[in-house]
Formats: structure tokens, C-alpha cells, sequence
């Protein structure tokens, strides 16, 4: 009968089963589709802002490395790694890099520079034991200092050390110093207090104001040319004007006899030691002296001093901006390395994304292919049902 139904309603549907299985073998290649191109939810923003933060990390720790390695001017702490293979020479760059090793060191300098002064002070003099101590604390001093002279040279090799100026500065310093331990002459052995200037290596500060006097004295020295002019100008005018008023008895010493006598009194004149009293002397013979001595004064010490002043000036203001260049471009480029990181995990998000939006349309229509089958199976079978229904009302009825 349900064959005579099929016949008779003349249809043809697949089965419940069949519907089963193909949604089920839908919903596996879904699973096996988002498999395939990766996860089925795209990462978050947060992630991806983490992830670029990582790499960003990563990126500035390895041109720490590698720039403070070739710049030498930043603080030693903040280098990221050594560059070297070898086992001693790694040792001794972490040692030299530490941090708390360039403490020690500048307070090494400084001790050593006090116990300098105290050997100056009459109790030592005088007592001999004092002075062999403070002559052993002394070269207990040099050993130490030569030790980190020492690890400064296997950790920066032979090429650095002979091509950076500060370093070469701390060589000459420590050798002088050996070679006044080997003649102790008293006139060079007060040389000594020579290795306290090693503390200008060692203060960052301290190096910028160096850097910038040197970057000066181009500059400095046309201001020393117009200075040496007006003192020769000066010069021979008073001595002209003045040479014979100690011999006249004008004034108390020798003031402009001559054209070096007069050279050192204009530098009395200019330092403003005791030049009122100079003057003085002269105007009680020359009233009008204080004319050309006024417009010395102001030349030299009002005019050309400041000079000098405003030169040094401008140098530490232009490496203080040279500084503040570098450190610019340095965000900068760290900013187009994070731009450009972010820029290819946004390209990687909005790929997920349209992925994903892909794979979810596809399956939505495959579902919807789905139940439109399903729906058609449910409507034969209701049919099949009431066909059913009525052959059995027909056989009753007979």
C-alpha cells in the first residue's frame, strides 16, 4: 500500500536519513573549512596590540644592543648584550657595562682624589708612618685603577681603545702614573692628582661640557685673535702715553715702562684686580686718563669675555639640541617600526576577518540549503500521512 501510495501521488523525496546524514557531512565540512583557514573567530584587537608590543620590545632590545655598542656615549647599563663569543672577553664586558661597577669606579676616583688632598696636611708630612700608609693607600689606588684599564681594553678590544679619545685618556693618566711610581721626584710626583680628572669620563655631564669646549674653540679663537689685538693695541698706546711716569715718580711701581709691563697691567685691567687704583695714579697726572682706560675695560671685560661666555653657551645649548635630535629620530624610527608592525597585523586582522565572514556566509547557506530540504521532506511526509489516513478510512468504509 505505501507502494501503491508512492505511485499513486506519483512524487519521489528522499528520505528523513538522507537529510540526516548530508546535514551532518554539511556541518563537518564547515568544521573541516575553518580548519583549514584557520581559527574560526578572528583574534582580538587586544591581542594583536600585544603582539605588536612584544615585537616592538623586541626591535628596540636588539638596537640598544647594537647602537650603544657603536655609539659609546650611553649609559653602560643599558646595554642589552655582549657582541662577543669569547668567555673572557664576555666576562669582561658585563663587568665594564655594569652599572654598579661604574659606581664603584667613580667612587674609587673620588676617594683616591681626598686622600690626595690629606697628603698635603702637615700631620702627614710629619709623621713618617702616615706617609707610608697614604703612599700604600696610593698605589692600592693605581693597581685598581689599572685593573679597570685593564678589563676596559678586553672588553672593547684594541681597535675601540685606540679610537676612543676617553679612553685613551684614562691610558695616558694610569701610565704617567707608573712611570711617577718608578721616579719618585717630588715635583712630578704632585702630578698624581692628575688621575682625579678621570672623573670627567665617567660623568656623563661632565663629558657634554668637554664635548662642547672643544666644539668651541674654532669660535674661541677668533675671539682670542680680537682679543690679543686690542691688548697690542692698548699696549704700545699706553706705553706711549705712560712709560716715563714711574720714572717721574707718578705712580708706586713700573706700570708701563715697557711694552710686557704694560701687557700684564692691562691684565690687571681686565680681570678688575686693583684697577681703580691704577687709574687713580695716572689721573693725577692726566685728567683725561680714565678715557682710554674706561674703553679698555669695556672692550676686554665687558665685550669680549662675554663673548667667550656666549660662544660656550651657544656650544651646550647646540649639543644639548644635537642630543635632543638624536633622541627624536630615535622615537621616530621606533614609531615607523610600530606603525609599520601594527599596519601588517591590521592587514592580518582584516584578513581573519573577511575569512571568517566568508566561511560564516557559506555555512549559513549551506544550513539554509538544509532546511529548505527538510522543510520539502516534512511536506511529503504530512502528504504521505493524509494519503495514508484516507486509504485507511476508504478500506474501513468497504
Amino acid at each position: 500500500m505505501a507502494a501503491g501510495g508512492n505511485t499513486e501521488s506519483g512524487e519521489s523525496s528522499p528520505s528523513l536519513g538522507y537529510v540526516l546524514q548530508s546535514e551532518d557531512a554539511a556541518r563537518e565540512q564547515q568544521q573541516q573549512a575553518a580548519g583549514g583557514v584557520g581559527p574560526s573567530t578572528p583574534p582580538s584587537v587586544g591581542d594583536l596590540r600585544g603582539t605588536s608590543k612584544k615585537h616592538l620590545m623586541a626591535q628596540q632590545a636588539s638596537t640598544m644592543s647594537a647602537g650603544n655598542l657603536m655609539e659609546g656615549g650611553e649609559e653602560p647599563h643599558q646595554r642589552a648584550s655582549s657582541p662577543y663569543t669569547s668567555t673572557i672577553r664576555n666576562v669582561a664586558w658585563h663587568i665594564v657595562n655594569d652599572l654598579v661597577f661604574q659606581r664603584v669606579v667613580v667612587l674609587l676616583i673620588v676617594v683616591n682624589a681626598v686622600t690626595m688632598g690629606v697628603q698635603t696636611m702637615h700631620f702627614v708630612k710629619e709623621s713618617e708612618e702616615w706617609s707610608s700608609a697614604m703612599a700604600i693607600i696610593d698605589d692600592t689606588f693605581l693597581v685598581l685603577f689599572t685593573i679597570e684599564l685593564i678589563l676596559q681594553y678586553l672588553a672593547f678590544g684594541y681597535s675601540r681603545f685606540l679610537h676612543d679619545g676617553w679612553l685613551m685618556f684614562d691610558f695616558l693618566i694610569i701610565s704617567f702614573s707608573w712611570i711617577l711610581i718608578r721616579y719618585p721626584v717630588q715635583v712630578l710626583r704632585s702630578f698624581r692628582i692628575l688621575r682625579a680628572l678621570r672623573l670627567v669620563a665617567r660623568i656623563r655631564e661632565l663629558k657634554d661640557l668637554v664635548k662642547a669646549l672643544v666644539s668651541a674653540i674654532p669660535r674661541m679663537f677668533a675671539i682670542f685673535l680680537l682679543l690679543s689685538l686690542v691688548f697690542y693695541v692698548y699696549a704700545v698706546m699706553f706705553t706711549q702715553l705712560y712709560g716715563d711716569l714711574y720714572e717721574d715718580g707718578a705712580t708706586s711701581e713700573d706700570y708701563f715702562s715697557s711694552l710686557t709691563k704694560t701687557a700684564f697691567t692691562l691684565t690687571r685691567i681686565m680681570t678688575l684686580d686693583s684697577w681703580t687704583e691704577i687709574v687713580e695714579q695716572v689721573m693725577a697726572v692726566y685728567g683725561w686718563a680714565w678715557i682710554p682706560f674706561f674703553s679698555f675695560v669695556l672692550l676686554s671685560s665687558f665685550i669680549v669675555i662675554n663673548l667667550i661666555i656666549a660662544v660656550i653657551c651657544d656650544a651646550v645649548a647646540q649639543l644639548q639640541t644635537e642630543a635632543l635630535t638624536d633622541q627624536l629620530h630615535a622615537e621616530i624610527a621606533e614609531l615607523n617600526v610600530s606603525n609599520s608592525h601594527d599596519a601588517t597585523q591590521a592587514t592580518e586582522y582584516q584578513r581573519h576577518v573577511m575569512t571568517h565572514t566568508k566561511t560564516t556566509a557559506q555555512a549559513q547557506t549551506e544550513i539554509q540549503g538544509k532546511l529548505d530540504e527538510l522543510t520539502v521532506t516534512l511536506q511529503w511526509l504530512v502528504e504521505r500521512e493524509r494519503k495514508r489516513e484516507g486509504l485507511v478510512s476508504s478500506t474501513k468504509d468497504l
